[in-house]
């Protein structure tokens, strides 16, 4: 936090005392709080009438020049808490303040004493209504006899980022509200005292028991009165206070910006299960105090002593399915700075549950030994800690646990011997080691196991160890294997060499991936065969060690940087309850994620790994079985209204890029370890540009930079759904800079700056960069990044060369008004802008190597709701299909297709031939027989919710927050079955 200027809140504190003494006869407050360095210090707001100090939730962030105490959306003033007598007006009652928002929400308070749930409506609260200031009072003879709220609402709208005098009043039968000295709206349907019930008295805050919603903007003086003033009072409590105000500027659309506490951070990672670490970057090597402890508790003070820029602590014995939270204290200046509180919640620990300490559950025996060094090599060679481990004639299991025992794989055991199951589940239960993470079942037969393909990390056996008997068929195998590393270890002393050799040539043919639908039949999968040295003797071993041929990735958040919303899979095809099953189902569930209205980016998945981007954290998993690899807490992840932005995540098949405040991150997609980060400006951090646009090509990321404060980070409640066609909605989010760096290194490769980047147009392919600039005075000269009209009156198409920053061509973009949505998307040889206005989708090709001009479309909505005027076109098939019309690619022309007759939500996604989107329930569309098919009851969430990649159908839970009839709130993945 900066020091404030004494000299400066000094001279504004006399100068509004001196105003004031034209008024001195008016009535005075009985409670009044000035939000300046006079009488807040850290997280202490003193009342400087009343008695009744208050404590900020953060420290607070004052301004000197006007004095104002700044809040972010998460930040309020606790003045009295529930239970605690306070002495409120009875009779009569006056609120005011001096405001500033920077966005108002569904329901904001700027002071309040209420309780707002359901039919039970009690107290008071001055805020505001969405856009409108509002006065909100309950009272005994209330017009409904039930003492309900009415909420008073000003006439005109909120002006954002200008400073409001805001006042309303209570006489025992009036309601009024005043807006700058001026009444604006009056209620008379209040009658006799005021009703109150149990609530907190809060400043900055709309908050009862059921609800609490943080202002964002600034507060320079609140204050109550017993009494109701006058509308000539009000004028003159206005006319005497309003100097300070009258010439400051408007309030910046970024938060003001102070010396930031830390460089990057926090993060905290999970692991083993009851263990978290917690990471930060200081600029400069210092100690730190790390404040943790269960939420609603006191915090426990844990002291790094070291000198280091790079700070983490571990955190031991947690409670399952506990909320903690922590905050982080490092010097600045003189004193000890401290961040907000963040969330640690255990519930999101996913790692795999230990086995009981020192457990035996096998009696001692000859082979223990043998079956300990079989384990422990297993494990090295195979470099296998996570997933599912099969093992194939598992005999009593004790292969199997030991295992279990040493990794983090759950191990399924199974064999024909019906004793040797029943005496290793007896023994592994009496030691309460049966359950999640070792199971032992008994089939007829080790052929057509009940398993689906490429379920299996591991396959093992117990039996062949002990016996030296060969198990099962090395086809079968295969089959189940995990692709892209899946791999067998079968050691069978008693057997011969020649025995395992000719185990393994049995995986021939072992191909069972699904015919492509489209295109030549891919080569079939090559298994990997060898024989090698291990304990007891010789182990044949089996690897699957490359991607299913046909199989696509989804690396950006449109599908891949060229922004075509499609996968490539040839893999996925079919019909839903014929062709297309489920591939496993289950976590994570809904409370790791955000509100399926807000419209953030959606899941990421290659090299047979999804990434799941939550709320404020990221959920790696195996695709294939659906093992949770790891998960990272990223506070300050989200960024949601992805259709007015850019996705803020990318991924390689080593990469996990995510675009955090000033930075990329760069994770490691096999461990979630942060190994890099990459400022936004070059050589160091930047307090006013966030890092925007996030993609990756050949060697090379690719980012640009925008102004602190302009991404939508809220997502509770239907403002917050961004399907409107006017306002906050609409505005594109653009940025001031584009940039590349070296993947390995970070190395700064180009800047360009030429105006305004449209974020939602960006795209890239063939090595060049594609996107809409404007250049417009007007939008150049805003404050604001997130612009609408301004924008469009000097447009132009650009097209930069990736890997040297060159201008390749560029030419004029004219658009007859300003859209809801734009988009662009392209490939080698065409790229198209696409835009939604005036119940219209106009379509607009260019070619990629000069700019020059292709087909046009125009052609209407199919609504104007639920999404269906801001749909994301698809390319796959040669086709752009747009809902509700298909247009060749190459010539425009409209095709004869129907598409589906959507009402829900979302936007449409694809395979190679098979498009994937939500209506009621999710839904498919096979475009080799032109067949729609639904998974009947189960939807995914409201923009993107399901992707195809790795040769799977994969829908990472997103509905969480639907209140319609849809209860199946889980992770689903399916695939195309195999022909067997």
């Amino acid at each position: 936090m900066r020091a404030t200027q004494p000299s400066v809140s000094v001279f504004l504190v006399t100068l509004l005392l001196l105003c004031e003494g034209h008024v001195l006869s008016a009535p005075a407050p009985v409670m009044e709080w000035r939000l300046d360095a006079t009488q807040v210090t850290g997280q202490s707001v003193k009342a400087s009438v009343g008695g009744l100090d208050g404590t900020a939730a953060k420290p607070a962030r004052l301004s000197p020049s006007p004095a104002y105490m700044d809040f972010d959306g998460t930040e309020s003033v606790l003045v009295r808490p529930k239970g605690e007598a306070v002495n409120l007006p009875a009779e009569k009652l006056t609120v005011e303040v001096w405001v500033a928002l920077r966005e108002t929400c569904e329901w904001g308070g700027f002071i309040g004493y209420f309780q707002d749930n359901g039919t039970f409506e009690k107290g008071w609260v001055l805020g505001n209504r969405r856009g409108s200031f509002s006065f909100g009072l309950s009272s005994k003879g209330a017009d409904d006899g039930n003492g309900a709220m009415t909420y008073l609402l000003a006439s005109q709208p909120v002006p954002l980022r200008k400073w409001c005098h805001v006042v309303g009043t209570y006489d025992g039968s009036s309601l009024r509200i005043y807006v700058n000295g001026e009444l604006s709206t009056s209620s008379e349907a209040q009658k006799g005292d005021l009703l109150y019930a149990p609530a907190d008295l809060m400043i900055g805050a709309y908050k009862d028991d059921d609800e609490f919603n943080c202002m964002d903007g600034a507060l320079n003086l609140v204050r109550l009165y017993d009494t109701a003033l006058t509308a000539e009072e009000v004028r003159e409590r206005y006319a005497s206070t309003r100097q300070a105000f009258d010439s400051a500027p408007p309030l910046a659309v970024a938060r003001p910006v102070f010396e930031p506490i830390l460089v990057d951070g926090p993060w905290a990672s999970f692991g083993p299960q009851g263990v978290a670490t917690l990471h930060w970057d200081t600029k400069k090597p210092c100690p730190s105090v790390l404040k943790f402890g269960k939420q609603g508790d006191a915090p426990k003070d844990i002291r790094t002593e070291a000198l280091t820029c790079s700070h983490s602590v571990r955190l031991e014995g947690l409670e399952r399915n506990t909320a903690y939270s922590y905050s982080i204290c490092v010097p600045l200046g003189d004193s000890l700075t401290e961040t907000p509180a963040y969330p640690l919640d255990t519930q999101f620990d996913y790692s795999p549950s230990p086995l009981p300490a020192g457990a035996e559950p096998y009696p001692p025996g000859a082979t223990d030994d043998l079956f300990a060094r079989a384990a422990e090599f297993i494990l090295r060679d195979s470099g296998i800690d996570r997933g599912y481990c099969l093992d194939l004639g598992c005999g009593d299991g004790r292969l199997g646990w030991e295992i279990a025992r040493r990794s983090g794989l759950r191990v399924i055991g199974v064999s024909t011997d019906a004793a040797a199951v029943a005496r290793g589940r007896e023994a592994l239960l009496a030691a309460g080691c049966y359950g999640p993470r070792l199971t032992l079942h008994k089939l007829d037969s080790l052929s057509n196991l009940p398993f689906a393909d490429y379920t299996f990390n591991l396959v093992i056996s117990n039996e062949a160890l002990a016996s030296g008997a060969v198990p099962g068929s090395a086809a079968e195998v295969f089959a189940r294997l995990r692709p892209l590393g899946g791999k067998a270890y079968v050691g069978a002393p008693a057997a011969s060499e020649t025995a395992l050799q000719a185990w393994l040539r049995g995986a021939d043919g072992a191909d069972r991936a699904p015919t492509p639908a489209v295109g030549t039949t891919p080569p079939p999968r090559d298994p990997v065969r060898r024989l090698q040295d291990g304990p007891g003797g010789r182990w044949a071993i089996l690897e699957h060690r490359e991607a299913l041929p046909g199989a696509g990735e989804w690396t950006h958040a449109y599908g891949n940087a060229a922004q075509t919303a499609g996968s490539g899979d040839f893999l996925v095809y079919g019909t839903t309850g014929d062709n297309l099953e489920v591939q496993w189902f289950g976590l994570p569930g809904p409370n790791a994620m955000v509100d399926r209205l807000a419209r953030k980016q959606g899941p990421l998945s290659t090299a047979g790994r999804l990434f799941t981007l939550a709320n404020d954290r990221i959920i790696a998993q195996d695709a294939y079985n659906g093992t949770i690899l790891w998960s990272t807490e990223m506070p300050g992840l989200l960024r949601n209204n992805l259709p007015r932005n850019t996705g803020n995540a990318c991924v390689d098949d080593r990469h996990l890029f995510v675009a955090m405040r000033d930075r990329c991150w760069r994770l490691d997609t096999a461990t979630g370890q942060r190994d890099f980060s990459y400022p936004v400006t070059e050589g160091q951090s930047d307090e006013e540009m966030f890092w925007g646009y996030v993609a990756c090509t050949g060697g090379v990321l690719v980012g640009s930079a925008v102004r602190r404060g302009n991404f939508e980070t809220e997502y509770k409640g239907p403002r917050f759904w961004f399907d409107g066609q006017t306002g906050r909605d609409v505005l594109n989010v653009c940025s001031d800079s584009l940039f590349a760096c070296a993947i390995d290194d970070g190395t700064r490769l180009w800047t360009y700056s030429g105006g305004l980047v449209i974020n939602s147009t960006l795209a890239m392919s063939g090595g060049r960069l594609y996107f809409l600039e404007s250049r417009a005075p007007e939008a150049l000269e805003a404050v604001s990044r997130q612009l609408g009209a301004p924008l469009w009156s000097d447009v132009r198409l650009v097209a930069l060369d990736v890997h040297t920053g060159k201008v390749l061509w560029t030419r004029p973009f004219e658009h007859p008004e300003q859209p809801i949505v734009v988009y662009l998307l392209c490939d080698a040889e065409r790229l198209a802008v696409v835009s939604s206005f005036g119940g219209k989708y106009r379509l607009r090709t260019f070619s990629t190597s000069d700019g020059a001009a292709g087909w046009q479309a125009e052609d209407p909505w199919r609504t104007n709701n639920h999404g269906h005027h801001i749909q994301h076109p698809v390319l796959t098939m040669g086709r752009l299909f747009l809902e509700p019309h298909v247009y060749d690619w190459e010539t425009g022309s409209k095709l004869d297709l129907t598409f589906p007759g959507r009402s829900k939500c979302g936007t449409i996604t694809a395979a190679a031939t098979l498009l994937h989107y939500r209506d009621l329930s999710d839904e498919v569309w096979n475009l080799t027989t032109n067949t729609q098919s639904e998974f009947n009851l189960l939807r995914s969430g409201c923009w993107i919710g399901m992707i195809s990649g790795n040769g799977l159908l994969m829908s990472p839970e997103s509905a969480g927050g639907c209140t319609c009839r849809w209860p199946v709130y889980t992770s689903l993945t399916y695939r195309t079955k195999n022909d067997y």
